[in-house]
């Protein structure tokens, strides 16, 4: 909502601008509306610098908004996920997405999912005038998944629920894609090396921890839990396929969207280079135990 106010705005001002002429007002009369030259302000000049004034707090917090906006989706999406690989996998609450998605699986409400998914009345009343709802399916996804907690929350959880999916992956790299979207548009330039760096700990949370992640500790439980004496299962091969289709293509993803922000602070792009290839390695540790396990049962 934050960012069709922005865009609507936008949009008048731009429209504003068309009416351009210099204001007679001169700056002894108007010290706000002074240029460093100390000649008259023109329409443009004001309206732009009204325009940052208006939004300058909402900016400064933006990202923040934006990544909780992100972290409650991805918690809702991956709700009942969750619940089933919690028991075997054991994953803890280290941060701001295990918090939330902890309390969705424990509540298994539609009560606590994004302000943003339970009220679609005045989503429904904002489609018409934002092109990015319009254009994507967040909306009626979000309201589905809201239904879906509610409705399926005291039921256990299914086999089917456990398991990884590339359409999931896809599914949460198109809302991370929408939210770099507009926060290029939103924040300043010299600004979105650093957000876009943000923005890929909040995927690298929810995609290689609390998903990929998930589903690696968990099958590891299992085969530690599994009796010597029994036939070991090759299942866990088909999930460790999964992991490395996701890998693939969630790596693409940052290679193409959200590395290039970051080409013009060298120090940021190198951070973001680390961070990445610490939690790959994190994952390529869980693949790699996982095949041993596996080997040593069939040995």
């Amino acid at each position: 909502m934050l960012h069709l106010c922005y865009q609507q705005t936008s949009e008048l001002v731009d429209y504003l601008k068309t009416f351009e002429l210099t204001a007679l007002v001169q700056p002894s009369a108007a010290d706000r509306f002074a240029t460093s030259s100390g000649g008259p302000q023109t329409v443009s000049n004001i309206l732009d610098s009204e325009m940052e004034q208006l939004f300058s707090r909402e900016t400064r917090l933006y990202l923040e908004r934006e990544s909780q906006s992100l972290v409650e989706l991805y918690s809702a999406f991956l709700s009942r996920f969750t619940k089933y690989h919690e028991p075997a996998s054991k994953i803890k609450a280290t941060g701001l997405f295990d918090r939330v998605i902890n309390q969705l699986s424990v509540n298994s409400t539609s009560s606590v999912a994004s302000p943003a998914l339970k009220n679609t009345n005045t989503t429904a009343a904002l489609t018409k005038f934002s092109g990015i709802l319009a254009s994507s399916s967040v909306t009626t996804t979000g309201a589905s998944i809201s239904a879906g907690i509610e409705k399926h929350g005291d039921e256990p959880s299914a086999e089917m629920d456990g398991q990884l999916s590339i359409e999931t992956a896809e599914k949460m790299l198109e809302w991370h894609a929408e939210a770099v979207g507009r926060c290029v548009q939103f924040v300043a330039t010299a600004e979105v090396p650093k957000q876009a760096f943000a923005l890929l700990r909040t995927l690298s949370d929810a995609i290689g921890q609390s998903y990929v992640g998930a589903a690696l500790e968990s099958t590891l439980a299992r085969l530690d839990a599994r009796e010597i004496k029994l036939e070991p299962s090759l299942a866990p091969l088909a999930t460790l396929k999964t992991v490395d289709l996701i890998c693939t293509l969630w790596q693409q993803y940052i290679n193409i969207v959200l590395l290039p922000l970051a080409t013009s602070n060298v120090t940021v792009r190198r951070e973001m280079d680390t961070f990445n290839n610490q939690v790959i390695h994190r994952i390529e540790l869980a693949v790699n135990s996982v095949v041993v396990r596996i080997t040593d049962g069939t040995s």
